[in-house]
């Protein structure tokens, strides 16, 4: 036995597991799904590679939703599910938290009681930038500006996001693109679940 056998299996077990979670919810919403489906087994495919290769749980539960999205229907598109599946093989868990804060950072913001709009007085108490809600919001990115630049960047470059700098100023209308809203569609429970 290799000193890479155990970790493998363990791993593979946990994809059989997303991919058969994954599988219930989507009957549960589509009594007649058929996971045989083409392109449903060809995300099955991706997701196991992808999944197999991080240790990063948030990273998997994306997967999972990914896999739901498909088999719903909920993205039909399949240039779009690959480009999004790749996306997501290739962005980390900042991303995807720095996504969410540029998607909604007021909302989150005002819930933690750091963003009053009503509130002249309270407007955004030390947010003045986009830099300043991701450390608020992100805790793992605080202090890591050069970190939040690149994600930041990256999202841009995908067209995910129409903020390019953490010194953008906050907020700025809608700072991310129909096709980064989409993504997020794609990978979020909160909102595969609706």
């Amino acid at each position: 036995m290799s000193i890479f056998g155990s970790p493998v299996e363990r791993r593979r077990e946990g994809v059989f597991q997303l991919v058969l979670a994954a599988v219930e919810e989507v009957r549960k919403r589509k009594p007649d799904f058929d996971p045989e489906d083409d392109a449903f087994v060809s995300a099955v495919l991706h997701v196991t590679r992808v999944y197999v290769g991080t240790h990063q749980q948030e990273k998997r539960e994306c997967l999972r939703n990914a896999l739901v999205s498909i088999g719903t229907g909920a993205q039909r598109d399949a240039d779009k599910q690959q480009l999004f599946l790749n996306a997501l093989d290739t962005m980390t868990v900042a991303h995807v938290h720095v996504l969410g804060v540029l998607w909604e950072g007021p909302q989150m913001l005002n819930k933690l009681g750091l963003w009053r709009p009503n509130d002249p007085g309270r407007l955004g108490v030390g947010i003045h930038n986009y830099g300043d809600a991701v450390a608020a919001l992100c805790p793992g990115t605080k202090g890591q500006l050069a970190l939040v630049q690149c994600v930041m960047m990256d999202l841009f470059s995908r067209g995910f996001s129409m903020i390019r700098w953490p010194e953008d100023p906050f907020p700025q209308g809608s700072a991310v693109t129909g096709l980064g809203g989409e993504f997020l569609t794609f990978i979020r429970a909160d909102v595969v679940a609706k």
